[in-house]
Order: structure tokens, then C-alpha cells, then sequence
């Protein structure tokens, strides 16, 4: 019998000091406070440990220091990414003018070099004719020739006409034989001549062998009329094209 009331004293005595506790832990009595203000006011660092051991409220305020400090850590790296976002966007519409400049860019040297190829293409062909003619003026005979060169300077052609001219010089001094040019200028319209003969003289390349010619120097021509008459025409509507 004894021995039951002295476990249920003990048990008692345990429930009522985790009472106390928590009365303490909630801050419902500061147990550490009444001990040191009534059982021992006057011992110093008496119960210091315990009179100076974290309350709740100390911890809480604390943990609620510490949230805040992390929330401003965190609005300020919230500032930091959104300038880094608007100096990003920027960038990029930077990078998207430049890239439509380099496309623009791009595209304008791909017109200059269609439009440089297209050229170089009607250079090539009008060279192509421009020695065609040349060579056929060469084999027409003189009186021909000139009928040619007068209807075409008289169509406002001056420029093919010197061109043609200039054509036969080359040709000539790659054959290494005098031009007729002189000669077929000679036997021109005086008025149309002189106006040709000013064009000429100011493009003729000083390399080109441009000395008076003669009849002489054209080769033999066929003395088919029809033939050379055929020829003519010939070259007209090769310089009409």
C-alpha cells in the first residue's frame, strides 16, 4: 500500500513540475524571473544561466528579425533580376536592329552583285555583237561599210558607231594590219564624219593602230552586189538588236 502512494506521489510530483514548465514554456508565469526577484535577489550571477536562457518571445522575435531580413534580401535580388530582365530585353531589341541592318546589308549587296552580273552579261553580249559587226564591216566593201555607219549615226547611234570604229582598231592591231577606220571615216557624210571623228578621237585608245588607211587595206570583197547588199542589211539588223 505503501508502495502505491509512493509511486503515485512520485508520479504526481513529475506531472505537476511538466506543469510548471509549461506554464513556463507559454509564458504563463516566468518562473525564472520570480526566483531571481524572490529567492535570491541579492546573489550575484545566482541562477544566472537560467534566469538569462532564451524565452519564447526573444526567440520569436528573432526568427521574425531574421524573416525580415530575408525578405528584404530577397526584394532587393527581386530589383537586381528585374533590372538585369529590362538591361536583357534591351539587348535584345538592340541585337534584332542590328541583325535587320546586317540583313539589309546583306540583301543590298546581293542586288549590287545581281545587278554587277547583270551587267557584265549585257557587256559581255554587247561586245559579242560589237565584233560581230566589226568584223563583218571589215568584209563588206567600203562603200557598204559607210552606207552602214552613215544610217546608224543617222538613227542618233553615234556612241555604237565609235564603239564599232573602236572595235575594228583592236581587231586590226591584233592582226597587226592597218585600221580602216580612218579611211571609212574619210568617205562618210563630212558633217556626220566630223562629229564621229570628235567622239572617236577623245575614246581612241593611243595603243589602237588608228593611222590612215586606204583601200588597200580592206581585204577582197565578194563582187556579188546582191551579196554585199545582203551583208548590209544583215548588219543593220544586227545593230537594230
Amino acid at each position: 500500500m505503501k508502495l502505491k502512494i509512493g509511486i503515485l506521489t512520485i508520479v504526481n510530483l513529475i506531472a505537476f513540475i511538466a506543469l510548471l514548465y509549461m506554464f513556463d514554456i507559454f509564458g504563463v508565469v516566468n518562473y525564472y524571473t520570480l526566483m531571481r526577484n524572490k529567492i535570491a535577489p541579492n546573489v550575484p550571477g545566482f541562477l544566472t544561466r537560467f534566469t538569462q536562457k532564451p524565452r519564447v518571445e526573444d526567440m520569436t522575435l528573432l526568427a521574425r528579425e531574421d524573416l525580415n531580413k530575408m525578405r528584404e534580401s530577397f526584394n532587393l535580388r527581386e530589383k537586381d533580376l528585374q533590372a538585369q530582365e529590362s538591361l536583357i530585353a534591351s539587348r535584345a531589341i538592340e541585337l534584332n536592329t542590328q541583325s535587320e541592318l546586317i540583313e539589309q546589308d546583306r540583301q543590298n549587296l546581293l542586288n549590287a552583285w545581281s545587278n554587277y552580273q547583270a551587267t557584265m552579261d549585257e557587256s559581255s553580249q554587247y561586245q559579242l555583237v560589237l565584233t560581230d559587226l566589226a568584223n563583218k564591216i571589215n568584209s563588206m566593201p567600203p562603200q557598204n561599210s559607210v552606207a552602214l555607219l552613215n544610217q546608224l549615226a543617222a538613227n542618233g547611234s553615234d556612241d555604237l558607231v565609235i564603239d564599232v570604229l573602236l572595235e575594228m582598231d583592236s581587231i586590226a592591231a591584233a592582226e597587226g594590219r592597218n585600221s580602216t577606220t580612218s579611211y571609212l571615216l574619210s568617205l562618210m557624210d563630212p558633217n556626220v564624219a566630223a562629229r564621229i571623228l570628235e567622239k572617236y578621237e577623245a575614246r581612241s585608245n593611243p595603243g589602237n593602230n588608228t593611222v590612215p588607211s586606204s583601200p588597200n587595206d580592206f581585204p577582197n570583197y565578194l563582187p556579188d552586189e546582191m551579196n554585199n547588199d545582203a551583208m548590209l542589211n544583215e548588219g543593220i539588223m544586227d545593230m537594230g538588236a
